[in-house]
């Protein structure tokens, strides 16, 4: 679905019908065009290896953003295509691993290590919404101690989509408490989107 019909769908039929049947079906952008006969497969085996690093269901791993759809859902971002650095976005539903993740960053807050450039704030905002957001280049060594089964979980799914997908583009988790929140979210997050192009209408 090409962002004009994406638009035209949200006006027609809501954001929850476009979350339910664009946002999670198992058409990926990214995968289709690395593998473009076999993509479903490839999901599929995308989501083993992100279960076995990361010790979280199948069922409860999805790739979102511009990976998903090929295009920014960023209201602002005026549907900018997908670039070849593109950050793949991983959306893990856990109770545990979100659990453990903001236990790590009280952990961290509370430390003497805590980086200068380190952003309780932003962390809390987002755990408020039931979500905690872990990236790749906001790790320092300083957090190393305290997200070591973190950084080694995701360090083995990343050499696993190095040698098996060739893919090496940063990931980018965000890690949810319930699949409620996910909706949640994104749908707030198509509703944004509907309201800021409705506005140039």
């Amino acid at each position: 679905m090409d962002s004009a019909e994406l638009l035209t769908t949200l006006r027609s039929n809501g954001a929850k019908h476009v979350y339910n049947n664009l946002l999670l079906d198992e058409n990926i952008f990214l995968l289709k065009q690395l593998f473009p006969d076999d993509h479903a497969e490839k999901y599929h085996q995308f989501k083993i290896a992100a279960s076995d690093a990361l010790n979280v269901s199948t069922k409860n791993i999805a790739i979102v953003g511009s990976s998903k759809t090929g295009y920014s859902l960023t209201p602002d971002r005026n549907f900018a295509r997908i670039r070849p650095d593109s950050d793949i976005d991983l959306v893990v539903v856990s109770k545990e691993l979100f659990d453990i993740l903001w236990s790590s960053h009280l952990n961290y807050k509370n430390s003497i290590e805590q980086s200068k450039k380190y952003s309780y704030s932003d962390v809390a905002k987002n755990i408020f919404r039931h979500f905690v957001s872990v990236s790749e280049d906001d790790m320092d060594s300083s957090m190393y101690i305290h997200f070591a089964d973190w950084i080694n979980r995701v360090g083995k799914l990343k050499k696993i989509l190095e040698q098996q997908f060739k893919i090496k583009t940063t990931l980018e988790y965000r890690v949810y408490d319930s699949w409620n929140y996910v909706e949640q979210y994104h749908i707030a997050g198509l509703n944004a989107l509907m309201e800021h192009h409705n506005e140039s209408y």
